[in-house]
């Protein structure tokens, strides 16, 4: 933040461009569009790469471990959702109900981000 308003560096949004550009392929794939105030739900899943120092073992007792430092979820959650709004998939970020997000650890070369949003169509 900024006395000029929220800021957001470079791979931020370059992290959010991409996501905007991939949301923006699933929708003229499907044809998806939410409607203006319905129930969204979210999953999000975060999968960030081991730190080049942690030891073979610890990887191997559980690669795919919960991952509890930072970056926090929060922090990663505000882009992905911003970069689907900057698509157009819904009217809004406020459409969304539910949010679930977990961060784990991967395997260098494994990391990336699962989204999973749905709404009931009537």
């Amino acid at each position: 933040m900024s006395r000029y308003g929220a800021y957001n560096n470079k791979r931020v949004r370059s992290w959010m461009s991409q996501v905007k550009d991939i949301t923006g392929l699933q929708i003229a794939q499907t044809g998806d569009k939410i409607p203006p105030r319905v129930p969204v739900s979210v999953m999000i899943d975060v999968w960030l790469p081991w730190a080049k120092r942690t030891a073979k073992k610890v990887i191997a007792a559980d690669p795919y471990a919960l991952h509890t430092i930072k970056p926090d979820a929060d922090n990663l959650l505000k882009p992905i959702l911003d970069g689907i709004t900057q698509a157009d998939l819904w009217n809004d970020d406020d459409q969304i109900a539910t949010m679930f997000i977990e961060k784990k650890w991967c395997p260098r070369g494994e990391e990336r981000v699962e989204v999973v949003v749905s709404w009931k169509t009537e």
